[in-house]
């Protein structure tokens, strides 16, 4: 219902798609014509003959219809520049939202990219130590190995031992070992024999 419990101020309607509530204005209407009828004087009162309010003019009806809708209209516009305005700042929010955690994401990414490298380089690192350290025991190796080999060469070619040395098996294990064939074979009563 229309609000105009105050004198002088203007009514306010309810705003609907295609203007003011029509039952609206109509029941202000009617409550105004209510109201105007209570304030003037009526024959019971004054013992004149009464008197009715007027109806409005014909062109006034259409000219506070034709009023009301223009201010819907003022205020729906009104409505759409608060609406773009809101929109905008939005945009703009979301924009610098998006262009904060692009720079984040790059920073995070060179952060991790940086991590990732000195952890590559430690490992790295590690490797060639891991690898220096295992040339050194293949080096050592090696010499032990070329040493081990020149002692043999000066205590000269091996001998198998005869089959009466097999007798004895108790002493077996101190004196076996491997024989490797020479050029020219062996004498046949020795045989061809390898132990290991």
């Amino acid at each position: 219902m229309a609000d105009h419990d105050e004198p002088g101020r203007d009514p306010e309607f309810g705003v609907r798609v295609l203007g003011y509530s029509r039952r609206q204005v109509d029941e202000f209407v009617a409550e105004v014509r209510r109201e105007l009828g209570a304030l003037r004087p009526g024959p019971e009162r004054t013992g004149e003959p009464g008197w009715m309010v007027p109806e409005p003019a014909p062109g006034q009806v259409s000219r506070m219809l034709r009023m009301a809708q223009e201010e819907a209209d003022a205020r729906v516009a009104e409505a759409r520049r608060q609406a773009e305005k809101t929109l905008r700042s939005a945009r703009e929010v979301a924009d610098r939202l998006m262009t904060d955690a692009r720079k984040r994401s790059v920073e995070l990414e060179e952060r991790v990219s940086a991590a990732l490298d000195r952890e590559v380089a430690a490992r790295v690192d590690e490797l060639v130590r891991t690898h220096g350290r295992l040339l050194a025991g293949l080096a050592a190796m090696r010499d032990s190995v070329a040493e081990a080999l020149d002692h043999d060469a000066m205590l000269g070619p091996i001998r198998p031992p005869s089959m009466a040395d097999l007798t004895d098996l108790t002493d077996l294990g101190d004196r076996i070992r491997v024989y490797v064939p020479q050029p020219g074979g062996l004498p046949a009563e020795q045989g061809d024999w390898r132990a290991g």
